[in-house]
């Protein structure tokens, strides 16, 4: 994965560049479908595409994919804000994000916690 963490910068940045102003976000995990060996392989019952990499996605109401984060092998995601895993991806993904402008995100509850929407309404 190291590899392609230059590619992935190159290309959030030109999602970041292209994204239609919009105000509803969502953030949200997908599944990049992959039957190779790697350690961070996952396998979701119950799912369309149940062997995969997990990614973290910020896309716009349309499915417009704004910015993207390879899901860490477990164990190597610090946990900077002192709000879990889910927050700390969710606050990296809307960093990018124009400050002058007014954002509505929508996510499940693996995100949400007190602390999280606190800092949700600092950057406010």
């Amino acid at each position: 994965m190291a590899k392609l963490h230059p590619l992935f910068n190159h290309l959030n940045e030109r999602f970041l560049t292209y994204f239609p102003n919009e105000q509803q976000l969502s953030i949200d995990e997908s599944i990049v479908p992959y039957f190779g060996h790697h350690e961070c392989k996952q396998s979701i019952k119950g799912k369309l595409v149940r062997f995969g990499c997990k990614v973290w996605c910020l896309n716009t109401k349309l499915g417009y994919l704004i910015q993207f984060e390879p899901c860490k092998v477990e164990g190597t995601i610090l946990d900077e804000y002192g709000i879990g895993k889910g927050g700390t991806v969710a606050l990296d993904l809307i960093s990018e994000l124009r400050d002058n402008k007014r954002y509505d995100l929508f996510f499940d509850n693996l995100f949400t916690s007190n602390i999280f929407i606190d800092k949700l309404t600092e950057k406010d």
